[in-house]
């Protein structure tokens, strides 16, 4: 396993406003400057073609995309999910959905 000190694309920031995007990788590690190792994934956001990662740790994305994969013969990669933030607060839950 190769072992990234980076995500493969500019970070996206998920806030309270939905996006939808398309899931275009298996989830890798990266090794943080915090030295620890965070899971991200590369999206495309389906509106606008842009490509860009997003860091999936957090449970509230983890435990829907486990559920997804488990309900799509093992694969993540081509999902279409709709993403946002519940609240404005830094550590307010993810909300993410079928698109």
């Amino acid at each position: 396993m190769t072992m990234n000190t980076e995500t493969n694309f500019e970070r996206l920031t998920i806030d309270t406003n939905p996006v939808k995007l398309k899931i275009i990788s298996d989830v890798y590690l990266v090794y943080t400057k915090r030295r620890t190792y965070a899971p991200a994934i590369d999206v495309q956001n389906v509106k606008n073609k842009l490509t860009s990662s997003i860091w999936v740790s957090a449970g509230s994305i983890a435990n829907v995309l486990e559920t997804q994969r488990k309900q799509n013969n093992g694969e993540i990669i081509g999902l279409e999910l709709w993403f946002e933030k519940e609240g404005e607060d830094r550590f307010a839950k993810y909300k993410v959905s079928e698109a």
